[in-house]
């Protein structure tokens, strides 16, 4: 047998002595039986309390399961908030599309989010920070999202697309909620001048927070106007493993604060395949 295998009978001998000195039915262990034992417990100490951490995380998961296993009347979707739904309470995110193909020229989908996050925030990153933080609530909070997506083949050399989603965020203790939603039109001109090339052309809405509810806190990063992104590309094939993109991007209002400076940014792309 292995180390551990031995120490973990050790264990089990060590255990059933403790409970012969406990009961007052020891007086058939010997003194020589006791040094051997101590020597072994010595000898097998590193192995003894690997064992011990290892039962002390299977009775702490045991625990977990019992605190956490379902009932008959569980819902999905529902899922306590300050149970984290039924993933825990870290943040996470579970997501369903459906696509459909109508034509050969059409593209749409329906996609649905379900997510919960232990302060509210999506931490997606983008648009204002009022709305990514869906306006500061700071609970534990259910999000739901719900967004359409629709591409449309025009003609051969043009398509059109566009996308837009509605975001909201729910915490049952005290009921507050926000809803932010955020959109994008684009138009795509492929094979442009050259086989292989494309101008795109998009136009759309960072998330914005477009209401909160039950909640009268404060941040001082409240919104007052309209955010926009307008961006243009162009990929151009200088070969068949190298092509290069230059583009710019302009953002009004940024975080949908009237006080803020436009931003314009340029950018180069250089893809090699091989």
């Amino acid at each position: 047998m292995t180390r551990y295998e031995f120490a973990a009978g050790l264990n089990a001998c060590i255990q059933q002595i403790e409970k012969q000195f406990g009961s007052g039915t020891a007086n058939s262990t010997n003194q020589q039986d006791l040094v051997t034992l101590q020597r072994l417990t010595q000898e097998f100490q590193t192995e003894l309390t690997a064992l011990q951490g290892r039962f002390e995380d299977l009775e702490r998961r045991i625990n977990d399961l019992e605190g956490n296993q379902f009932s008959t009347t569980a819902k999905l979707g529902g899922d306590d908030p300050e149970d984290g739904a039924i993933l825990g309470e870290n943040a996470h995110a579970a997501g369903l599309q459906f696509l459909l193909l109508p034509t050969d020229n059409i593209l749409t989908g329906l996609s649905f989010i379900y997510g919960y996050s232990p302060d509210g925030r999506l931490n997606t990153f983008t648009g204002s920070a009022i709305a990514d933080a869906s306006g500061f609530i700071n609970q534990r909070s259910n999000i739901y999202a719900l967004s359409g997506t629709l591409q449309w083949r025009i003609s051969p050399k043009v398509t059109f697309s566009t996308w837009g989603g509605l975001v909201g965020t729910y915490a049952s203790q005290t009921d507050a909620f926000a809803v932010s939603t955020n959109y994008i039109f684009s138009l795509g001109f492929p094979d442009l001048f050259k086989e292989g090339n494309v101008l795109g052309i998009l136009f759309g809405q960072p998330p914005k927070l477009l209401e909160v509810g039950n909640f009268s806190g404060s941040s001082g990063l409240g919104e007052n106007a309209n955010s926009f992104h307008v961006e243009a590309f162009y990929q151009f094939k200088v070969s068949d493993n190298i092509s290069i993109t230059p583009g710019l991007f302009w953002v009004t209002n940024p975080g949908n604060i009237e006080d803020n400076n436009d931003i314009f940014v340029g950018t180069l792309r250089t893809v090699f395949r091989f």
